[in-house]
């Protein structure tokens, strides 16, 4: 199925999601640049973005989305707390500043961003709270591993909605994308082009010309054709057009193969093979 960039998932609670969407962190240095370029991606015709207190793109996200005129019903916001807010004290009062920031009364998806040891579950905990309040029609997490998912799943009433990592033809991320599946959750991929690791590598080169594509518009295909949800970001007009025009082809089995054949389950960032381990969590 080539899907478009309308098409949409639907969550283990019943909510609908884009399976494309776009990514806020590092777009610029202030929020009027930073602005600029969510609304070109509106423009381009992205309805879910991705942001996060860290990124400190929530007040220039929600400027977009008001000047954009288009009704907010119409678009998926995410957005993350971030690991100093975590806790039993901090943690609603830091999702109302990014209510606040996003010039909104709820949010679609509010996320764990990273697994803060003694913290991310009672984190969770209050999550909960706010998405039984109606504050956030979906919670989920970002960066977890198995073993972290787990004392969720064991200790609390409701299971993420989705849960946010690095994954892309290099790092597929097969344990954990088995386990989210198993369980019902969608696997969202940061980092999905791997800092454009992809552009030069021979068999992405080969199925692109194969297609008459490019390598990143193949990359993304695998993506969705394996049922993750890309967010790239992107600055310029021209690769957010290139970034969706991926839905006049399909990669066929052969493909699928080729690309798969790719992983080495391998970071593109300079983390120990351990950092989701909370025994190794620093932030």
């Amino acid at each position: 199925m080539r899907r478009s960039l309308n098409t949409t998932i639907t969550l283990n609670n019943g909510i609908k999601m884009p399976q494309f969407g776009f990514g806020t962190v590092r777009l610029a240095q202030t929020d009027d640049e930073k602005k600029a370029i969510i609304l070109e991606a509106i423009k381009t015709g992205f309805r879910k973005f991705d942001s996060a207190a860290r990124y400190d793109s929530e007040r220039a996200l929600g400027a977009a989305i008001k000047e954009s005129g288009i009704p907010r019903e119409e678009f998926f916001i995410g957005t993350k707390i971030w690991s100093t807010d975590m806790g039993k004290d901090r943690v609603i009062e830091a999702f109302e500043e990014s209510l606040e920031k996003l010039q909104t009364d709820y949010v679609d998806l509010y996320m764990i961003h990273w697994p803060a040891p003694h913290k991310y579950l009672i984190t969770w905990q209050k999550m909960i709270e706010i998405y039984e309040a109606g504050k956030a029609r979906a919670i989920g997490v970002s960066n977890f591993n198995i073993e972290q998912l787990e004392t969720l799943y064991e200790k609390s009433t409701v299971i993420p909605a989705v849960n946010q990592m690095e994954c892309h033809p290099s790092y597929q991320r097969l344990l954990i994308r088995d386990y989210c599946q198993k369980h019902g959750i969608f696997l969202e991929a940061y980092q999905p082009l791997a800092h454009g690791l992809y552009l030069d590598n021979p068999t992405v080169a080969g199925i692109a010309a194969k297609h008459e594509k490019t390598p990143t518009q193949v990359v993304i295909r695998w993506h969705l054709q394996s049922g993750i949800v890309p967010i790239p970001r992107s600055t310029s007009a021209g690769h957010m057009k290139e970034n969706i025009d991926i839905f006049d082809f399909e990669l066929d089995t052969d493909d699928m193969i080729a690309l798969n054949g790719l992983n080495v389950e391998r970071s593109v960032n300079n983390f120990a093979p351990n950092c989701m381990d909370p025994t190794f969590f620093t932030y």
